[in-house]
């Protein structure tokens, strides 16, 4: 992963290989034209992991990403003590949807494989399991079952609000349908039997 580092002066490209023994500490991100194409602002520090997750907090924080757009990205980004800290605070809207294609922490973290994150975000009594992204209509579970993430799947069928059936707006299909497609057995098993 390529990293942009700086500040005040200016932002440059670098890479791990340019930081031995640190480890980067995110800062901030940039979407492009609101596609999938991200760069990932950063700086370099060396300490304990808690010590990161103080950092990236702060970061967060900083710029006006410690309500919904940050629990968002932190569970996108898979940064559990980020969203830990965002869920502590009063007035989170836990189903919060980003305004480009209607993401929201669930199906940001479902699809990027962030089981830890998916379990507290479930845990919360106000979260909407069925929430669809407006760009397409992907659910927590399209998105999981798409991406193979059998731990999450089961998960996000455990919750008793779960619509299983519940389509795509753009193209019809199911969890089950996009599972079958991608050769996802596991997730098809599960989702068979639920």
């Amino acid at each position: 992963m390529i990293y942009f580092t700086g500040g005040v002066s200016g932002w440059r490209e670098v890479s791990l290989a340019d930081r031995p023994g640190l480890e980067p500490v995110f800062v901030g991100i940039q979407s492009v034209f609101g596609k999938h194409s991200f760069k990932t602002y950063c700086t370099f520090i060396a300490g304990s992991p808690s010590a990161r997750d103080q950092a990236m907090f702060e970061a967060f924080r900083m710029q006006g990403w410690d309500g919904p757009v940050g629990l968002i990205r932190a569970s996108e980004i898979g940064h559990t003590e980020t969203v830990d800290r965002l869920l502590a605070r009063p007035g989170t809207d836990v189903n919060k949807a980003m305004a480009i294609d209607g993401s929201t922490a669930l199906t940001m973290a479902s699809q990027n494989g962030h089981t830890k994150i998916v379990e507290k975000l479930l845990a919360r009594p106000d979260i909407d399991v069925n929430k669809a992204e407006t760009s397409c209509g992907n659910t927590a579970l399209i998105m999981a079952s798409q991406k193979g993430h059998t731990e999450i799947v089961d998960r996000l069928l455990a919750h008793p609000d779960i619509d299983v059936n519940k389509a795509r707006t753009d193209d019809g299909s199911t969890a089950l349908t996009i599972a079958s497609e991608k050769g996802h057995t596991e997730v098809v098993d599960r989702l068979l039997a639920h």
